[in-house]
């Protein structure tokens, strides 16, 4: 649970922007390309989806408001300063960075990672509240992962 927040409105936000990613297409050359042809890699389908939900969110919540990437804080900022990171994955693994390991409340999104012309689904949806000491640091490279047993206890918001 995240305060101020209202579940059906992350759910909603997280479905509608995986339609979009797969409803979505490019004009190149003349024709039509839809967007998951372009086989991108997952780390940019996710920091798409990333956006769309923190942006869906921001229009669906009064008082929640999309942050700037790399701006101090969260992902949203809401009521009594409340700040939302939001972490896609096409894993079980939530990714972060070591340097910036971050308290607070999140919002997880596992969806399905993209083979062929499939369409992306959402799998997963889950929030509530990590520590610093819910994270386990990678030795020699940048990122560190909540643990799983940590992921596994936020509260499930999808599937219901």
């Amino acid at each position: 649970m995240i305060p101020n927040l209202r579940n059906e409105s992350i759910v909603q936000a997280a479905r509608e922007a995986v339609r979009v990613i797969n409803e979505s297409s490019v004009d190149y050359l003349s024709r039509r390309i839809p967007f998951l042809s372009l086989k991108l890699q997952s780390n940019t389908i996710c920091a798409i989806l990333h956006n769309l939900v923190a942006r869906g969110i921001s229009e669906l919540e009064p008082g929640w408001q999309l942050r700037e990437s790399g701006a101090a804080g969260g992902d949203l900022g809401g009521p009594e300063n409340i700040e939302v990171e939001i972490k896609t994955s096409t894993d079980k693994k939530i990714k972060g960075n070591r340097i910036k390991l971050k308290t607070g409340y999140f919002i997880c999104l596992f969806v399905s990672k993209p083979k062929h012309d499939e369409p992306l689904a959402l799998r997963e949806v889950r929030c509530g509240y990590i520590q610093r000491r819910d994270w386990t640091v990678q030795p020699k490279t940048q990122f560190a992962f909540i643990n799983p047993a940590t992921v596994s206890a936020l509260t499930q918001l999808y599937p219901a």
